[in-house]
């Protein structure tokens, strides 16, 4: 008579296992060609280093490194305390910068009672322009919030109950809006790597790489963005050689049962 768990569950183990090693060894791998890249990138240590060669280079510069301070040249600052600048990167008012717009909603039952169940049904989310200043020049970062390393801090939420009817309250009670603002400190030190642009007026741009290269944003000096890479990248190769190991043991089970 069979055990509880079966010649089955050790196959069906060692091979959950060697799956998940098989994606750790593909992660890890990865990491690692993505540091490589990293490596390869052309560092500035100027900002005007990088603007001199753009010029020499039809404008474009396919992965470049350089590092700066926060600032910004259009918008207005808020301040959270007296010695400090914050920019809004997120805001909640379209003249202001950006606006995340959440909306929940609670449904009714097949009896006509109304549940606790609420989902967002809409999001908008903008990102305004900032800049990268080193006192040599400025440079603009575009998409910094899809970069690797990027955070921002908590500004303000606030939930702005509905009104007034939506017209399908059959089925539908809109709980109102919740809007979220989140702030990047004034001279924050920032590392970034990407494609860098110069177009006609001189403005110079770095986004994520068109051929999907890394794109990173982080307080981080680049040769600790390098050298995090490579510590996910040995701790995946550890973990897909541990899972490889469990889903030999178990396959080496199941082959004696």
């Amino acid at each position: 008579m069979a055990d509880g768990g079966g010649p089955g569950g050790y196959l069906l183990g060692g091979v959950a296992c060697f799956c998940a090693g098989a994606g750790c060894y593909y992660l890890g791998k990865s990491r690692l060609e993505s540091a490589g890249v990293v490596r390869s990138a052309r560092r500035f240590r100027r900002i005007h280093d990088l603007s001199v060669l753009l010029d020499s280079s039809s404008g474009h510069l396919p992965l470049v490194t350089v590092s700066g301070r926060v600032t910004q040249h259009y918008l207005k600052k808020t301040r959270k305390k007296a010695d400090e600048e914050y920019l809004v990167v997120k805001k909640t008012k379209d003249n202001c910068g950006d606006e995340h717009l959440l909306i929940k909603k609670e449904e009714k039952d097949d009896v006509g009672q109304w549940t606790h169940f609420s989902e967002v049904i809409s999001s908008t989310k903008k990102e305004v322009p900032w800049n990268l200043d080193d006192g040599t020049g400025h440079l603009e970062i575009a998409g910094a919030c899809t970069a690797n390393g990027f955070s921002l801090s908590l500004g303000s939420e606030v939930f702005e109950k509905q009104p007034h009817s939506c017209g399908c309250e059959c089925t539908l009670k809109i709980l109102g809006l919740k809007r979220t603002e989140r702030i990047l400190q004034i001279g924050a030190p920032l590392t970034v790597v990407g494609e860098a642009f110069k177009d006609n007026s001189g403005k110079i741009t770095i986004q994520h790489p068109r051929n999907s290269g890394p794109f990173h944003v982080s307080s981080s000096s680049i040769d600790r963005i390098i050298s995090g890479l490579g510590t996910e990248a040995r701790c995946c190769q550890f973990c897909a050689v541990a899972f490889a190991a469990s889903g030999m043991f178990l396959l080496g089970g199941f082959a004696l049962r």
